[in-house]
């Protein structure tokens, strides 16, 4: 838990197929008794990746982000860094990771085997 802020609710799925979006729900908590503007940013791998609104002005309570990567073809460490602003910089108050593996997409065609009788 930060100073001002904190994370509720994440939702970041434990795998993902190579190619497949991989979404990101975030609920972050403004700890202060006023309000304060709240920005949560993301990478994976350190690689960045968008998360939506950039920024909010955010009463005592709740708000919620969102975004999403596509998920390349290796297992990947997702890090989310929430940040409040101060009136001059934006300072980091929260980090959290997780890891999201590879999952092998299943296969377009199984195996087909026929067999006839001779007549």
């Amino acid at each position: 838990m930060g100073r001002y802020t904190r994370f509720d609710q994440v939702l970041i799925p434990a795998s993902a197929v190579a190619g497949e979006n991989v979404p990101i729900a975030a609920d972050v908590v403004n700890l202060d008794s006023k309000p304060i503007y709240i920005s949560l940013a993301a990478e994976f791998d350190s690689s960045d990746f968008l998360m939506y609104p950039d920024y909010a002005l955010v009463a005592p309570g709740e708000t919620s982000f969102g975004g999403f990567f596509v998920m390349p073809s290796k297992a990947v460490r997702v890090t989310l860094y929430l940040y409040y602003w101060d009136g001059n910089d934006w300072i980091l108050d929260g980090q959290l990771n997780w890891d999201v593996s590879l999952q092998q997409a299943a296969p377009l065609f199984s195996e087909l085997t026929a067999s006839y009788a001779k007549a």
